[in-house]
């Protein structure tokens, strides 16, 4: 019985020790957070509500800014199999076949 103890002691102060730790970014800025994606290149996309569409990070969150498509309150990410993203806001979705840069909105 100890052994098992010390041993579930030893594998749960390992995984402690291996956590993810979030830290403060600079931004974005404007409106509610609703959604993240991490593109096949690396970049991180924020999906924000209130109007101010999708923001782009190419530097792990240091800096972001719009990708094109403001005046939409997104409220979801999505990336399909041909590696065009999505992005679901209110009234309708929209598009981008060029990893988040330019967005084609229908509805």
């Amino acid at each position: 019985m100890i052994t098992v103890l010390l041993a579930a002691s030893l594998h749960a102060e390992a995984a402690v020790q291996n956590q993810i730790i979030w830290q403060p970014t600079n931004g974005p800025y404007g409106g509610v957070v609703r959604a993240f994606l991490m593109t096949a290149s690396g970049d991180i996309l924020a999906a924000a509500d209130l109007g101010n569409g999708v923001f782009r990070s190419s530097d792990n969150g240091d800096t972001w800014t719009s990708s094109g498509s403001s005046g939409a309150s997104v409220l979801s990410l999505a990336v399909n199999s041909v590696e065009h993203l999505l992005a679901g806001y209110r009234g309708g979705l929209a598009r981008s076949a060029d990893n988040g840069v330019t967005w084609t909105f229908t509805s």
